[in-house]
């Protein structure tokens, strides 16, 4: 009878070893998958970052590429008025000369032919 005894609480220890190495093992596995879950929805959140940073940064850089297009362009006009004005002006400056020397050359054609 101590022998059934003596092997009953053996084979209940043994019972009881299998069960817990059986837990720890599963608990181990049940945590392994949550940590493998975490670092994939961390590398997943920072890819959409990445490409969150990477439309952004583009979008910058298409906005700078636009503004420094239109200033360009302002410039140029700017300048094409300047340049316009500047031919003008010396037009004017060249017609007004013009139109003096022929009053100059006049006065003294009529001065010259009432001698």
């Amino acid at each position: 009878m101590l022998l059934f005894l003596v092997l009953a609480v053996k084979l209940t220890l043994v019972v009881k070893l299998v069960l817990a190495v059986k837990l720890t093992l599963a608990v181990k596995l049940v945590l392994a998958v949550k940590l493998t879950l975490v670092i994939k929805i961390a590398l997943a959140m920072k890819l959409v970052l990445a490409v969150k940073i990477a439309l952004a940064v583009k979008i910058a850089l298409a906005v700078k590429l636009t503004l420094a297009v239109k200033l360009t362009l302002v410039v140029k006009l700017a300048l094409a008025v300047k340049l316009t004005l500047a031919v003008k002006l010396t037009l004017v400056v060249k017609l007004a000369l013009a139109v003096k020397l022929t009053l100059v050359l006049f006065y003294f054609n009529n001065i010259y032919l009432t001698r």
